[in-house]
């Protein structure tokens, strides 16, 4: 089976990312709420909204970029 790349949510929020094949025979899934969802877009800090069964861009906020450009 080709790997796929899956996102890797605990509430709400992807946690990582990860390429895999689906078997359970070579790799598991962390079983401590972690939930395993194919996309091929999502990124690390990204919101899971599984009422409408998709992922939403995390946009930084004023505050997080002022911060990021201060020596």
């Amino acid at each position: 089976m080709e790997p796929k790349r899956y996102a890797m949510v605990k509430d709400n929020v992807v946690y990582n990312t990860c390429l895999w094949n689906g078997s359970l025979e070579t790799w598991q899934p962390p079983d401590d709420g972690t939930i395993m969802i194919a996309n091929d877009w999502a990124g690390i800090g990204d919101w899971w909204e599984e009422s409408e069964g998709r992922f939403y861009r995390a946009i930084p906020n004023n505050e997080d970029v002022a911060q990021e450009q201060q020596p």
